[in-house]
C-alpha cells in the first residue's frame, strides 16, 4: 500500500496523493460510464448483425442450390418429353405395316 506502478517502476506516494488518485479514478469512471455503455451496446449490435448476415448468406446459398437443382430437373424433364415427342412423330410418319414391325 502507498505505492503505484507507473512506467514499470513502483512509485511511493503519500496518503494525500493516493486519495487524490482514487478520487480522480472515481470521477473518470463516472464520466466514462455512459460512453462505455454505448460502446458495449454498439459492439453487441455489430456481433448480432454479423450473426444475422452469416445466417442470411447460409439461407441464400441453400435457396440458390435448390434453384439450380430445380432447373436441372426441369431440363431433364424437357429433354425427356422432347425425346418422347420425337419418337411419337417418327412413329406417326411411318406406314402402318412398319409401325407394327417397330413396336414388336
Amino acid at each position: 500500500k502507498g505505492s503505484i506502478l507507473a512506467n514499470g517502476k513502483r512509485i511511493r506516494l503519500n496518503k494525500d496523493k493516493l486519495q487524490l488518485l482514487f478520487a480522480l479514478r472515481l470521477v473518470f469512471a463516472a464520466a466514462c460510464r455512459p460512453a462505455l455503455e454505448r460502446l458495449r451496446i454498439v459492439a453487441f449490435f455489430k456481433r448480432d448483425l454479423e450473426r444475422q448476415m452469416r445466417l442470411l448468406h447460409l439461407v441464400e446459398a441453400r435457396v440458390l442450390g435448390t434453384l439450380a437443382k430445380t432447373h436441372y430437373y426441369k431440363n431433364l424433364m424437357r429433354a425427356g418429353l422432347a425425346a418422347f415427342w420425337i419418337v411419337w412423330q417418327l412413329a406417326a410418319a411411318l406406314p402402318p405395316e412398319e409401325r407394327k414391325k417397330a413396336s414388336a
